[in-house]
């Protein structure tokens, strides 16, 4: 079974977390990875909800984790994508044209150079 992790910036302190996503009723959110083994207890952090991501399940090129928030180029740096939500599920969406690719198909040529929260000026 696949373990579904998510990501998010921390209101505190602006570092990314990683792990299982809690929300309060009052629209709280935060990262937690409460159970670590060895009796540690992990982290609890708030995080700013606007940067929560979720891993995609695959891997670019340098075998790193993609996810939700992502923006990568296939070989061509001045063609960029976004990974989005999109239909039924994530997949990477041209900044340019809007034309998508499936992730899992073109993984082994995904170069992630940043993401939507701390490279905003790669949207545009």
């Amino acid at each position: 079974m696949r373990k579904v992790e998510f990501r998010g910036k921390s209101i505190k302190n602006g570092r990314w977390y990683y792990g299982d996503l809690q929300t309060n009723s009052v629209n709280d959110t935060w990262i937690s990875e409460l159970d670590c083994g060895e009796g540690d207890r992990g982290f609890f952090e708030n995080v700013k909800h606007q940067t929560v991501g979720q891993f995609t399940g695959v891997y670019d090129s340098m075998k790193n984790k993609i996810f939700e928030g992502d923006i990568y180029h296939m070989g061509d740096k001045n063609i960029l994508y976004i990974v989005e939500w999109l239909d039924c599920g994530l997949k990477g969406r041209q900044i340019s044209n809007k034309s998508c690719a499936g992730l899992e198909y073109w993984n082994d040529k995904i170069v992630i150079v940043g993401n939507v929260h701390d490279n905003p000026q790669m949207m545009q």
